[in-house]
């Protein structure tokens, strides 16, 4: 089945090497990606402080109960945004709620692991990537990566180090009252840079010796849209103090 293969592209670098001894085929490192150019977001206003999407850990899981903890320390939390049956609307709506918020809940799934996630090896998700092209920073415990080392800037990551709510809620409240729209830019800014897919179709595409018009025509306006943003006179937000 292996010689059936000419080229490989894989999401985790840990995985190169395992495949690249089961093929003889070229194995490169295809990360996850965002629409940044389409749906990200650099808003300066947000009105949620947190947001939660998706699977938590069980300190975590109850919305109602989040939003509580939240309201006692002045945090706005917004629970689970509502789920559409058409991807692309459903897409849509997911950005938007993420860009009207300072910090996005994910955790690695080994801290918080699920009946359809890896019991042994952490990766990165979408949940990550998203939040980041919405100008979100991620708050939780991220994946020890070498993807994440290596695709994920400073400012990206809040860590938790800890999934116990109260103690990750003083984590966060510390951060959103350093919080700055010039943090929702460079998240947005980085994700144009590295995030969008268009790079990653861009890869492929070379690989296989190709040029895409419709492909060319969304780089030159991702590439633009880069330029813009980069022609602000911004000093790059502080890391966020995780202690």
């Amino acid at each position: 089945m292996a010689r059936v293969f000419d080229h490989l592209f894989v999401t985790e670098q840990e995985d190169m090497d395992t495949w690249r001894n089961m093929l003889r085929a070229p194995v490169e490192w295809l990360p996850w990606g965002s629409d940044a150019l389409r749906l990200g977001s650099a808003n300066p206003r947000r009105r949620h402080d947190l947001i939660r999407t998706g699977r938590q850990p069980s300190d975590w899981e109850d919305d109602l109960s989040s939003a509580l903890a939240c309201r006692s320390r002045q945090l706005s939390f917004q629970g689970r945004p509502p789920f559409f049956d058409d991807a692309t609307e459903n897409e849509r709506a997911l950005m938007g709620y993420l860009s009207d918020a300072k910090f996005s809940l994910s955790f690695s799934n080994l801290v918080s692991p699920s009946v359809q996630t890896h019991p042994t090896r952490e990766y990165l998700t979408g949940r990550w990537t998203d939040a980041l092209a919405a100008g979100a920073v991620v708050a939780g415990i991220p994946p020890c990566s070498k993807s994440v080392r290596a695709l994920l800037w400073p400012e990206a990551l809040l860590d938790l180090g800890t999934v116990n709510r109260s103690e990750g809620l003083e984590v966060i409240a510390r951060a959103v009252r350093e919080w700055t729209p010039a943090l929702a830019r460079l998240n947005y800014l980085r994700s144009l840079e590295h995030l969008d897919w268009r790079w990653r179709f861009k890869k492929i595409a070379d690989a296989l010796g190709i040029r895409p018009r419709p492909l060319n025509t969304d780089l030159i306006e991702l590439s633009q849209a880069i330029d813009s943003l980069q022609s602000y006179d911004t000093v790059s937000p502080a890391a966020i103090a995780t202690t």
